[in-house]
Order: structure tokens, then sequence, then C-alpha cells
């Protein structure tokens, strides 16, 4: 006989184990659930949440996010602090974490992307394009320009110095020997740029003796001057933006006048009246010339500046002639004596005193560029050919043989 127990409604007494009572149908209360059912019951439910933190990557203390409070902050791992999110929060968190693994559980992940292949480096340069040809060519290392014309033009065994004057250059050893100019008209007293890409002349090919510009091969030749007297003795100032001349203004008056190298800005320099002819540009700024009567021949070596400011005599001699700057400047090279026996000189013009280098029959000296030698006209035996003066040694050799010919007015690139 099973046990049991009074309605509660009605008083009667019903089976234990029934749902509702026998006689008035109420229902019974449920029993109580036993403490160790409960206990594991919750122990469940805290392992469902871990396990669904885990695969939501929610934190676990989200779970008890009210009992600290909305905003509090926590310490977490290495003690820096962690704000609490809100239980409303953690319920939206939830739901999308949920909804997120849901829909996506049986979608398959997308493919990598790749990675795109490097571009392939041609094997084969592209072609640069042509470099432009310049207009000007460099000067050989070590050149020398002159004057060459005839000993005897006519023909009549005589010496003479009627015919054409070309323009012709050779190296310093003594090789490579050619002419720039021909001999349809006469050109003089060649003058290198200061970076040897140019040569500064006169010539008579327009007529009257102007002054002309070409390249140190010869070619692309250009009339600076346009006068009606002749220009002659251009020289090149260091920086290469003046050009440095004389002008016949008429027979007995001869000054020196500068100008651009592309004949522009031409302006008188002297106003002395006289000969005052072949100018040369030191790199301090001093423009060296000849000057005096020449009939009878009283020539001396004066100094100006490039606007003529002041006019100083160096020497005085009675003949000294065809000056030339040293590299630095400070010594003048020269020509003094007779002028049928006349012979190399140097002047230092910071000290004044004269050195004499040779005996006689020598013109026309010009440095070299590095200052140890002169190249000159030496009157031996009775046509002038170009010779090396070594200022080291005092020795010196013949750098030009031309039987017929006369060799003069040389001048050494920089």
């Amino acid at each position: 006989m099973s046990s049991q127990r009074t309605c509660s409604v009605c008083g009667q007494s019903t089976p234990e184990d029934a749902l509702f009572c026998i006689h008035c149908g109420a229902m019974k209360s449920r029993r109580r659930i036993p403490a160790l059912t409960l206990f594991l019951v919750v122990v469940l439910v805290a392992a469902c949440l871990f396990l669904l933190a885990m695969l939501t990557d929610q934190p676990i203390i989200a779970g008890i996010g009210g009992r600290f409070g909305e905003g509090t902050t926590i310490a977490v791992g290495n003690g820096q602090g962690t704000a609490m999110p809100s239980p409303d929060d953690i319920a939206t968190a939830t739901a999308t974490a949920t909804l997120v693994a849901t829909s996506t559980a049986n979608v398959a992940p997308p493919p990598p992307t790749k990675t795109p292949l490097p571009t392939p480096t041609p094997t084969t340069a592209p072609t640069p394009p042509p470099t432009a040809t310049p207009t000007a060519v460099a000067a050989d290392v070590d050149a020398i320009v002159f004057i060459r014309v005839p000993g005897d033009s006519n023909g009549d065994g005589t010496l003479d110095w009627d015919g054409n004057r070309v323009i012709c250059r050779i190296d310093a050893d003594g090789g490579n020997e050619r002419c720039l100019t021909d001999d349809s008209y006469s050109s003089n007293s060649p003058s290198w740029s200061p970076d040897g890409s140019h040569i500064a002349f006169s010539s008579d090919m327009d007529g009257d003796a102007e002054i002309y510009l070409m390249n140190a091969d010869g070619r692309g030749r250009q009339q600076l001057t346009n006068n009606t007297t002749p220009d002659l003795g251009p020289n090149w100032s260091p920086d290469g933006e003046w050009i440095v001349f004389h002008r016949y203004v008429d027979d007995d008056d001869v000054e020196l006048f500068r100008m651009r190298p592309d004949g522009s800005e031409q302006t008188q320099i002297t106003h002395t009246g006289g000969q005052n002819r072949y100018p040369v540009w030191s790199v301090n700024g001093l423009i060296a010339y000849d000057s005096g009567p020449l009939d009878p021949i009283d020539l001396d070596i004066y100094v100006t500046d490039a606007n003529g400011t002041f006019v100083e005599r160096l020497t005085n001699t009675g003949y000294s002639a065809g000056a030339s700057w040293s590299p630095d400047g400070r010594y003048l090279a020269y020509s003094t004596g007779e002028t049928t026996g006349a012979h190399l000189a140097i002047l230092d013009t910071i000290t004044g005193e004269t050195t004499h280098l040779t005996s006689d029959n020598d013109a026309e000296p010009y440095w070299s560029p590095d200052g140890r030698r002169l190249v000159y006209a030496r009157w031996e035996p009775r046509l002038p050919q170009l010779w090396v003066y070594e200022l080291d040694t005092g020795s010196s050799w013949q750098l030009t043989v031309n039987d017929g010919y006369m060799d003069t007015q040389p001048a050494w690139s920089p």
C-alpha cells in the first residue's frame, strides 16, 4: 500500500505519488529539489557558460559584471586595469557572437589571397638617348697655337713678312702639328679661352683686321668686331667674361678696348694716345701692354686695370715688348734689348727684380700652365722657329723645324 498524504485544498487523504488529489483534483505542490542536484545543475550551467565564452571569445568575468557595477575596473594579468562591460553590453555581445557562430558554421572560409608575382626586370636595358654634340671642342693637353708665314713670300730670295699668316697648332712634345686657318687671308695673335675650348684671333678675311672666335679645332668661326679700322691682339680675361684688344682709332692713336666674348659691350680702356698694343690680362686683374712710338721705336711695358683708372710704367729700356704673365700673376716674361737682338727676361712685379734668361735673338715668350717653361720664337739661323725654355734647369730645345717658314706668336693652352 502506497503512502498517503493530506490534500491541502479539501483535506482528504490522497496517494503520495499522485500528481492530483483524487478527491478534488487540485494540483499537488512540487517536490523540493535536493541540494546536491541543485549544486550539480549550477556547476553544469557554469561549465556551459565557460565553454560558450571560449567559443565566442567573450571574457568569463562578463557573467558577473553586475556584481561590481557598470564601469568597475579590475586587475587582469599584469595589473593593467580593464573596464568591466555592462549587462546590456554582455547580452548584446553574447547574442552577436552566437549569431555569428551559427551563421558562419556552415560557410566555407574564403580562399587565401594570392601574392602577386614581382614584375620581371627586362634583360636588355633601354637604349639611352644620344648625347648632344658640344658646340665647342676642348683643347688638347699641352697644345700650343702659333702663326706661320712664308719667309720669302714672293720668291726673290729675300726674307719678308708679306705672305698671309696662318694659325697652326702643335703638341708641346712636337707632335700632331696641323693648321687651323688657311692662307687665303692673314690671321694673327691667337689666344686661348681660359677653359681651352675657344681661340680668339684677329684676321683680315673680311677686309680690315677684325677680332674673331673659333673652336679649338678651327671650326665654328664667329666675327666679333666690325670696325672701319683694324682690331688686333685679342687676349682673354682669367674668368672668360671679357676679351681685351687694341684698336686703331687712327694711324697715330692705338688704344685698348674690351668686349664680351660675343662682341657686345665694346668699351675703350686707355685714352693716352700713341701706340698702346698687345694687351695681356693677369689673374690679379692687371693688364700689361706695349706702349710707345714706333718711328723710331721706343717701346716699354705699361700696366693698367680693366677700366683704365690708372697707368703705370713697368720698364724703361727703350725696347721691351711682348709681355706674358706667369700663371700666378706675379712674374712678367718679355723680350728686351735691341730690336735686332732682343733676349728673354723676367720681371718680379713685387720686388722689381729683373732676371735675364737668354742672350739674343729671342722674343714673344709665353708661359706654360704649370709656370715651369716658356715657349718663344728664336731667330736662328735666320727664320724664327719655336723653342721651349725650362726655367728650373735653364735648358732649351727646338719645337718646330720648318725650312722656308717663320713660326711666331706662340700661345700655350691652359
